[in-house]
């Protein structure tokens, strides 16, 4: 082996030459900076470079070890390794405002279901229904009814069921004469007695005696309500409930006016005149 020093020009360093006589071409170079970092290459080409004799040059570095440190370790991380931890650090950055925002659009739609499933809960819930008494009118959409009276009357002829009359006033409140005067389908006053619903009525116009075909706006008529009397009925108690049909200006599938669903108005208990 034969070795000789040199100057590290404008470092302030030194470095050793070692080389060997047998091999031709292969070297050693050990350098001491000012610094004191120790660094061993080969004369250059570095990395990956093949002597003439067929054997590899190498360059490596090494750091002494400190009070902090109990092994060797890389005198300075490149580019890549700093790249590295500002990669990863981007990416948790971006995961916790994922998750964030995650949290936020979870809670918002739990939020946005327990509205729209109390709504639902309310109106499935059965309400108590206000109730009248004869006299009293009762707003069924399209018209405007108050019962006056309910009687029960004997069969005309033999073989023939008893009926139970009940007298109103109807109001059209629209603007044109109403055919479908308790909307369409047909909600008449529906009457239950025993636990049991009786058949729709026949609407009668009092002032003819016959079967109700319009009724025009604004215009209020007497009318009576009649009902076949079952056989098996015991006079008592009846129950008559009212509907109401809504009234949208403008519908959900072709944007105009139209009338929708039934729903419960009004109750009204009551015993017939002339039961026994």
């Amino acid at each position: 082996m034969a070795s000789r020093q040199s100057p590290i020009p404008g470092q302030g360093g030194m470095c050793i030459h070692v080389a060997n006589p047998n091999a031709p071409g292969w070297a050693i170079r050990i350098c001491r900076r000012a610094a004191g970092d120790i660094a061993m290459r080969a004369p250059r080409p570095l990395h990956g470079t093949v002597a003439d004799d067929g054997l590899p040059r190498f360059a490596l570095a090494f750091r002494p070890e400190s009070a902090d440190r109990k092994r060797p370790d890389l005198v300075r991380q490149g580019p890549a390794g700093l790249n590295s931890r500002m990669t990863g650090k981007r990416h948790a950055s971006l995961l916790r405002r994922l998750r964030v925002r995650m949290a936020a659009s979870i809670g918002v739609a739990a939020a946005v279901l327990l509205g729209l499933w109390l709504k639902v809960e309310e109106v499935r819930a059965p309400q108590e229904l206000p109730r009248i008494v004869p006299g009293e009118p009762v707003d069924l959409g399209r018209v405007e009814l108050t019962p006056l009276s309910l009687s029960l009357v004997p069969p005309g002829q033999e073989g023939e069921p008893a009926r139970l009359l009940m007298r109103a006033r109807l109001l059209n409140l629209t603007g044109e004469s109403q055919i479908a005067v308790f909307g369409f389908p047909p909600h008449p006053p529906e009457l239950a007695a025993g636990g049991a619903a009786w058949p729709e009525p026949e609407v009668i116009l009092d002032r003819d005696g016959a079967p109700l075909a319009q009724l025009h706006p604004r215009l209020a008529e007497r009318v009576t309500l009649v009902w076949q009397v079952p056989p098996d009925w015991r006079p008592g108690p009846v129950s008559l409930t009212f509907h109401r049909q809504i009234f949208k200006l403008k519908d959900n599938l072709y944007g105009k006016s139209s009338w929708l669903l039934f729903q419960p108005a009004a109750r009204m208990s009551v015993v017939p005149e002339g039961a026994p």
